[in-house]
């Protein structure tokens, strides 16, 4: 938010950490919103207007405040369609290669932050409170000459926040309850089951970010998983490698680049973090077992009974000693979120919430046998 800085991708190895020198462009502070390359243009879209970026340099092609979203039309791939704060603006490419703004559109103002255009040439945008509006325009783009607003009544789970986004060619609209699509027949929206049961928690994404041919983020309440559609009904989902960063992406803003190659830049509420994909499939691991650790009882003193691991060995206690702790781990040596659940058979045999506790005690036992049960479970798996 404090302007477009830009520093040199120094070339050497792709496991070399990299290191940066960044500086701020000349006469670009403010709000930078949008960063995007089409023909090989870098364009900014800026709280002041859209830049094209030449170099170190930049060049306003429009004053049009908020460049908030901007991809190419299906129908005419010479042409660029924007949404900024107020109205939709069109970008035609020059013979030169470059593009310069053709004009703002008419009939339709509203603040446009997502935008997506169908195979037919409608252009669906997200309203932050009023759901989903279609647009159709005129031959020459320069009006709006229908807008049909979706919500409640056409089946969407609610007005707020409805984002709209391309999956494979599609245009799909994540709601916070699921993914919906558009049904042309009955000019209703229902569920995209067919997605939607094959993500797990990811359905309710809010935010959705290609990755390259058949892969793309998805990213939810700041939780990001890279899902590879390349396989149809069978997709991919690797969200075991980004758990660390769970809750460090600013929410509603959250942005992932491909620099080159398999280097991605992943925006995170203090900086960034260079993510660098190997060319092999999603790995895939194994979790071990967990252990009990250490066992002990409590009574007129505190007093360890065992402090080795404990899977499928027996215990006997004697019955003064009727209040036990337990701790237990899951010998497993990478940076995530690891959680417990537990039973106690013969005393309960309902599994315990999952929790991040990994210590468990019980008072006042009853004479009888027992068995104790721990499961794990690393970054949902």
């Amino acid at each position: 938010n404090q302007g477009l800085f830009y520093s040199e991708w120094r070339s050497g190895s792709e496991n070399q950490r990299r290191h940066f020198d960044f500086k701020l462009v000349p006469n670009s502070q403010g709000q930078v919103w949008d960063l995007s390359v089409f023909d090989g243009n870098l364009i900014c879209g800026h709280n002041t207007g859209t830049y094209l970026v030449k170099g170190t340099t930049i060049e306003r092609i429009s004053s049009t405040n908020g460049g908030w979203f901007i991809t190419r039309s299906r129908i005419f791939p010479d042409l660029l369609i924007q949404g900024t704060y107020t109205k939709l603006v069109i970008y035609k490419k020059t013979p030169q290669g470059s593009f310069t703004k053709l004009h703002e559109v008419s009939g339709f103002s509203a603040p446009i932050k997502y935008l997506e255009q169908d195979i037919k040439g409608n252009i669906w945008v997200s309203h932050a409170y009023k759901g989903i509006y279609r647009l159709r325009l005129s031959a020459d783009y320069a009006k709006v000459v229908d807008a049909k607003e979706y919500g409640t009544a056409s089946g969407l789970p609610g007005n707020h926040k409805v984002n709209i986004f391309e999956l494979n060619g599609r245009v799909i609209f994540a709601t916070g309850q699921g993914f919906y699509v558009h049904d042309e027949i009955s000019d209703k929206f229902h569920p995209y089951e067919q997605l939607n049961s094959k993500l797990g928690s990811f359905s309710r994404s809010n935010k959705v970010i290609q990755a390259n041919d058949h892969q793309y983020w998805f990213i939810r309440k700041g939780n990001i998983s890279l899902v590879d559609l390349h396989k149809a009904g069978r997709p991919d989902i690797d969200s075991n490698m980004f758990h660390v960063l769970k809750n460090r992406i600013f929410h509603d803003f959250e942005n992932i680049n491909r620099i080159n190659n398999n280097f991605y830049l992943i925006s995170i509420d203090d900086g960034f973090v260079i993510y660098h994909r190997s060319s092999s499939s999603v790995s895939r691991f194994k979790l071990p077992l967990p252990i009990i650790g250490q066992f002990s009882v409590s009574g007129q003193r505190d007093s360890i009974i065992s402090d080795f691991g404990l899977i499928g060995k027996d215990l006997t206690i004697d019955y003064k000693n009727r209040n036990v702790s337990i701790r237990y781990a899951l010998p497993f040596y990478r940076q995530g979120d690891v959680r417990f659940q537990y039973r106690l058979n013969g005393y309960s045999s309902q599994w315990s919430e999952w929790s991040n506790q990994s210590e468990k005690s019980f008072t006042n036992l009853p004479a009888g046998d027992y068995v104790f049960q721990v499961r794990a479970k690393y970054n949902e798996q």
